[in-house]
């Protein structure tokens, strides 16, 4: 939290938030495929951020489920595709995405559409 003074009074800024929500629903004629609606949503200084996205989970066996979505977020349209395996009660996951940015959010800047990035995970469920 950093103070400010100003006109004999002291001033601070507002913390960092950020919010995430989600829902899944398993169904019920095919139980190893779940849909879901994930979103996120930032207030940082200088810009906020947003994302919503629509996913599709598929659960081939007990160890392996590949994962894809497709959205938008503050910069424009974003899709992606994960896969995961789990091993007793670790998970190990690779995601591709990619972002098909148009413009700087709240600026209306033109950027060049080039957004691709590659994550790798691991977790352990407690």
């Amino acid at each position: 939290m950093e103070f400010k003074r100003a006109d004999n009074r002291k001033v601070f800024n507002a913390l960092p938030f950020q919010a995430n929500f989600g829902v899944k629903y398993v169904l019920p004629f095919y139980r190893k495929m779940t849909v879901g609606v994930l979103g996120l949503v930032s207030r940082q200084d200088p810009m906020r951020y947003w994302d919503a996205r629509l996913g599709v989970t598929e659960r081939f066996n007990d160890w392996l489920e590949v994962t894809a979505n497709v959205g938008h977020d503050s910069f424009g349209m974003v899709y992606g595709l994960a896969g995961a395996i789990r091993v007793e009660r670790f998970h190990i996951s690779v995601g591709l995405r990619d972002n098909r940015a148009r413009i700087l959010p709240d600026t209306f800047v033109p950027i060049k559409p080039s957004g691709h990035s590659a994550s790798i995970g691991l977790t352990y469920d407690i």
